[in-house]
């Protein structure tokens, strides 16, 4: 809501308004560190916490010797959102053990335009709707404060309406930091002084806050708006004046400090005046400086290529002015986004679970093995870190300097020592100045931890009488991976006189001549498999088939070790001129559906642009947060990466050509591209992205990112349909062609020696697509996916893995139905993988929930496919939290006995996060295996 006074800008009815004083207690102000914006969690997310510290001796002594112990001791009274939300953030403060039912207030950055009507960047957003369903819980303040640019009513009240529905709980109000009004030249003085204003946005008993938006422009380049945030303490301590507390100020995500000379310029009066005259002596030139520190979020002046002072700062180029005016100090927050790398403060337990499943089953569950995040090892990090040093680059002739800015990484808190003034007599003292950095981070499981835990099962393998049982089940799920690996897997056991024996003796290579039908001068060198170690090395997937890879197997509730509902099916194509897989299908986009996508996509050794440029279709069940959570940071990927090219035009009335028009040489020039991409076979475009979804997802979607059917930067990114328009409408033809029509390269294998096997042919991915409405809430649905999968015989002949999804459901007589219905219309052909909601388990309570829920218990789904009958396999996922480490209704000597011999039933397992699964014949046999394998490493 916008204030008529100019001089200030305050939410109505604040907590400040209830309390006449602040209160006398002492308390602690930390920086909390979320995430510093690296694996694709946007710019980041920093909490501002106000605690009081335990009033107990013994246990203020205690915390004083362990600073990361004593944020746990400490009775959390406030939390304050400095950058926005991003996505991930009420999972990660599951992870970290982190509550935010005491968040009061967030404050977001500015869109970067002065037209709030432009397309906006979600990085900051995306966790908006999350925390609004944990405060809808539990919020101690009952109300949310939120603070942004001129676009945030309308986002917020969008968002709200999608997200808590007919709840008021919390109170949502919006505070605008407005844009300075666009002066004449004749009133240019004017101008100035209206961009100089700061406006009071927020006020408490424990902050208050000023805001203003400062305007950059960078040579010819647009003019962006960005909002700066100054927070200042307010506390009573002793006979200290509360104007002479502490204060520090925001640095956004995109503002450029080398070109902002007058961000600091006419600061309130309350901070100006608070500092500098009060301190005489020794100490005065330390507080000469309005400023405690500066926050920079993710700054534009970062040096990022490697010059860093140290492995915990970061050289940052600022103005002078900033230097002098404003603090000394300075934090800044650096995401890495590197490909094949991990932070080492994100989701912490989960990344324990997928190194663990990944050192003894690296082909079913693939990952990333090197760190990006410098490890702060100890408590500690210490406070000589505090001071930045300044310098200037001798062949920098602009207005600007570099200091050594101390930088902040996920899963660490800064605790703020505050400069409090101490009165003597007539004369004032800081009595500190500066900051503590402290390790949160929990359940870190290091390199050498994880080096004698691999050791330990070496070890337990071959020393006990379980070790031929489980290398040899871990050798029939490689080779089944690996047709390579199944080669050599013959000629291993062509030497032994038992399938089940395996040499453990025998320790070197072997070099065999083997006779191929196709090619006798084929050659392969043989590794007999003599541990857990060699037959992981040894496994290279399969490029001839498609993958599913499972990203999420939790339900609605936060949890460390299990994501939202995600899904990512990767098809054979070439690339480059070399066979690979590449993502095409993306099954529900729950939030972190990018994070865990970047830590398990390693396969192929495809770039991440690449996959994310041709996936063809998104598809969402229903219209809960935990499958489409991440969706706006999908299409907003996908639109950075396709907007260097030029996109498909058929979509765009105004752009049409005549029919019988042919494309320009010109035109034809601007769609090529170095960057591989799927084109319209109509206007030789790149293809937009197809979305299939409820209205509800369709319509947030496009409040999300701001745009209007699909166009963002004037260009159609994505094609939006729902469920019932894909199935029945007759005006969406166009669309469907573009889904059955999207087609990929892949190379044909003519075993042929005179002929060379760089031949492509085009195959079209997607064979079927059925929308199934289930019951669970008001438009949901399931699908029947028929992938197109090459086979490798001589004629090249294309075989239909079918693929069926339940969603969110009930037991649901529609599913049974359509796949009945489908296997009639293909002459008797069987549902290839049945991929059910399994989130109960099927004692009382877990069967009163899933009724009360509308979910599935175990039996259930199993009861379902027993149901279609002709199913080859079933997978179980959708957990409920409830059961954290293992599925529901997991019994504890699963693991250890022998699954390969079925009752006759539907063969059945339990998915887990990470776990990537070839589409092809034989998973009903390879499935129970990689459960039974995964539990048992997971129960030691």
């Amino acid at each position: 809501m916008r204030s008529s006074s100019n001089d200030a800008l305050l939410a109505e009815d604040s907590p400040a308004q209830s309390q006449a004083r602040p209160p006398k207690a002492k308390h602690r102000y930390s920086l909390d560190v979320l995430t510093d914006g690296s694996e694709h969690t946007g710019n980041g997310t920093v909490f501002l916490t106000v605690s009081r510290p335990p009033s107990s001796s013994t246990i203020a002594a205690a915390a004083a010797a362990n600073p990361s112990a004593s944020l746990d001791q400490d009775t959390l009274l406030a939390r304050y959102a400095l950058s926005g939300v991003s996505t991930l953030t009420s999972r990660l403060a599951s992870d970290q053990s982190f509550k935010l039912s005491c968040v009061r207030a967030v404050f977001c950055p500015s869109s970067g335009s002065a037209d709030w009507k432009q397309n906006r960047d979600t990085s900051s957003f995306a966790g908006m709707p999350s925390l609004l369903l944990s405060l809808s819980s539990y919020s101690m303040n009952g109300r949310l404060i939120v603070v942004g640019d001129g676009g945030i009513e309308g986002y917020m009240e969008h968002v709200a309406d999608l997200v808590l529905k007919r709840r008021n709980y919390p109170e949502i109000v919006t505070c605008v930091v407005p844009l300075p009004k666009m002066k004449t030249m004749n009133e240019k003085k004017c101008e100035e002084e209206e961009e100089d204003t700061w406006w009071m946005v927020y006020q408490d008993e424990y902050i208050v806050v000023y805001g203003r938006m400062v305007r950059q422009q960078v040579g010819g380049e647009k003019e962006t708006w960005h909002i700066v945030y100054i927070v200042r303490f307010v506390f009573v301590h002793g006979d200290v004046d509360a104007g002479n507390s502490g204060c520090f100020a925001v640095f956004p995500s995109g503002l450029d400090a080398r070109v902002c000379p007058n961000v600091f310029k006419n600061l309130p009066e309350d901070i100006s005046l608070s500092r500098g005259n009060c301190v005489t002596g020794s100490d005065s030139s330390m507080l000469q400086q309005p400023l405690d520190l500066i926050l920079h979020l993710n700054p534009v002046s970062a040096d990022t290529n490697g010059n860093r002072h140290s492995m915990n700062s970061v050289k940052l180029g600022i103005h002078a002015n900033i230097r002098r005016n404003g603090a000394a100090m300075h934090l800044v927050t650096v995401p890495d986004n590197l490909p094949g790398c991990t932070d080492e403060g994100l989701l912490v337990q989960s990344l324990a679970q997928s190194r663990m499943l990944n050192s003894r089953l690296s082909c079913a569950f693939p990952f990333v093995s090197s760190h990006l995040s410098s490890k702060i090892e100890g408590g500690e990090q210490g406070q000589d870190s505090g001071c930045c040093l300044v310098g200037r680059d001798e062949d920098n002739d602009d207005d600007y300097d570099f200091v050594i800015a101390q930088r902040v990484e996920s899963f660490t808190s800064v605790i703020l020592e505050l400069p409090i003034v101490v009165a003597h007599g007539h004369e004032k003292k800081a009595s500190s100045n500066g900051f503590t950095i402290v390790n949160r981070r929990q359940c870190k499981m290091d390199d050498m931890r994880l080096k004698e835990l691999m050791a330990k099962d070496q070890d337990t393998l071959q020393s006990t009488d379980q070790s031929q049982y489980h290398l040899h089940r871990i050798q029939e799920i490689t080779s089944f991976y690996d047709t390579l690996h199944n080669t050599n897997m013959c000629h291993v056991r062509g030497n032994v006189k038992d399938d089940n024996e395996i040499n453990l003796s025998d320790c070197e290579d072997e070099s065999v001549d083997c006779e191929n039908d196709n090619d006798s001068h084929f050659r392969v060198k043989r590794h007999k498999c003599h541990d857990l170690k060699d037959i992981c090395e040894e496994s290279s997937l399969d490029k001839s088939v498609p993958y599913l890879m499972v990203l999420g197997t939790g339900c609605a509730s936060p949890a460390p070790l299990r994501g939202s509902s995600g899904y990512a099916i990767f098809m054979p194509t070439i690339v480059a001129g070399r066979p690979c897989s590449v993502l095409s299908v993306v099954l529900e986009c729950g939030e972190g559906y990018l994070t865990m996508l970047r830590r398990h996509e390693c396969i192929h050794d495809v770039e991440w642009i690449t996959h994310l440029s041709h996936i063809g279709l998104i598809w969402i069940s229903h219209a809960h947060l935990d499958h489409y959570g991440d969706l706006p940071n999908l299409i907003h990927e996908i639109a950075q990466i396709k907007g260097s090219t030029r996109m498909c035009t058929c979509y765009d009335i105004h752009r049409q050509r005549e029919a019988g028009n042919p494309m320009s040489s010109n035109d034809k020039k601007q769609g090529e591209t170095n960057l591989p991409v799927p084109t319209c076979d109509r206007c030789l475009g790149t293809r937009p992205t197809v979305v299939i979804a409820p209205t509800k997802v369709l319509c947030y979607l496009e409040i999300a990112l701001n745009c209007k059917n699909g166009f963002i930067n004037g260009q159609k990114v994505y094609v939006a349909i729902s469920h019932r328009d894909f199935d029945g409408s007759p005006f969406v033809q166009q669309v469907r062609d573009d889904v059955f029509g999207f087609h990929l390269p892949v190379q044909v294998d003519t075993n042929d020696t005179h002929v060379s096997n760089n031949i492509q042919r085009q195959y079209r991915p997607f064979q079927y697509l059925k929308n199934i409405q289930v019951e669970h809430c008001p438009d949901s649905y399931g699908c029947l996916l028929g992938l197109n999968v090459i086979s490798s015989n001589k004629q090249h002949s294309t075989k239909v893995f079918t693929l069926c999804y339940s969603g969110d459901t009930r037991p649901s007589s529609n599913l049974v139905r359509a796949c009945q219905d489908y296997s009639k219309a293909t002459t008797g052909a069987n549902i290839s993988l049945l991929l059910h909601e399994a989130t109960f388990d099927d004692d009382t309570k877990g069967k009163e929930e899933a009724t009360r829920k509308r979910h599935s218990t175990v039996q259930e789904a199993t009861n379902i496919a027993n149901r279609i009958k002709k199913v080859d396999c079933l997978l179980l996922t959708h957990f409920s939290q409830r059961y954290p480490k293992f599925p529901p209704g997991y019994d504890s000597n699963k693991a250890c006995r022998e699954l390969s011999k079925h009752d006759g039933g539907i063969p059945s397992a339990s998915a887990f996060d990470g776990m990537l699964i070839p589409l092809k014949d034989g998973l009903g046999q390879i499935l129970p295996l990689i459960e039974s394998m995964a539990t048992s490493i997971l129960s030691e």
